[in-house]
């Protein structure tokens, strides 16, 4: 499992330390084997992060988190050499697509016709997310930000998605990596409920750092899912539209 870096205006982002190239969560080295999960969909309505009104003759960028397409593994890929360094690999990234225990989710920007609503371009991949279900438990492993668009909540509304796609398929307690002096990360994990319950020495290869391991439970509680409506909606609400839309006549 990797560790996710730190998000919305809390500092810097870290890359994780994760499995250079992903197999099934099945053999996830910090979960015991487990039997095969069935494929649930992703959730259908997934959070965006702002949204606005398109007036005629004018060209708008959105921000949207998806589902991973095929058709997008090789910006996928590239979005990975520029967070991680080449993290993982295309093949790597196609079996995580194919496997259904995993969920990953991409952030991405859509510049729409105003006029018409038809999509102008390819989509920019601006995020991306992962999250294995191993038995009843959402493992978090990957969090990127493209630099330029770190700072502004994005990762926090990725992970928040993570969270909402895990209570979707059921699971019921979620865990994840840091590095323990990532003050920033940490402090945003504990916001949303996560608790230190273990320590990896030596974990990080580049700097011989420990992991944190943590962990939250009660997914399923009533009142997890009234606390990631309004977690998300902070979100939205501190964010310049701004930071994500731009608009210009013809």
């Amino acid at each position: 499992m990797g560790e996710t870096g730190e998000m919305g205006e809390t500092g810097e982002y870290l890359a994780p330390q994760a499995p250079q190239s992903p197999q099934s969560p099945r053999s996830s080295p910090s979960s015991p084997s487990s039997p095969s999960l069935p494929c649930l969909p992703c959730p259908p309505s997934l959070p965006t992060l702002a949204r606005t009104l398109i007036e005629p003759s004018q060209t708008v960028t959105s921000i949207a988190i998806q589902p991973l397409t095929s058709d997008l593994l090789p910006a996928v890929v590239e979005l990975d050499k520029l967070c991680f360094g080449g993290l993982w690999t295309l093949e790597g990234y196609r079996r995580e697509l194919e496997s259904p225990n995993s969920d990953l989710l991409v952030a991405s920007l859509k510049e729409n016709r105003g006029d018409n609503g038809e999509v102008e371009s390819e989509p920019f991949l601006i995020g991306l997310g992962c999250v294995w279900a191993i038995v009843d438990e959402a493992h978090i492993t990957l969090l990127a930000v493209r630099p330029e668009y770190r700072k502004r909540g994005l990762g926090g509304l990725l992970f928040l998605t993570l969270l909402e796609s895990a209570r979707q398929r059921g699971l019921q307690r979620s865990t994840l990596e840091v590095r323990a002096s990532n003050r920033a990360a940490l402090s945003l994990y504990r916001k949303y409920g996560f608790s230190e319950a273990g320590r990896r020495r030596g974990y990080y290869a580049d700097t011989g750092e420990d992991a944190l391991i943590l962990w939250r439970g009660g997914l399923q509680h009533p009142e997890f899912a009234r606390k990631l409506q309004t977690w998300t909606q902070e979100i939205h609400d501190r964010t310049d539209l701004n930071d994500w839309y731009r608009s210009s006549q013809n």
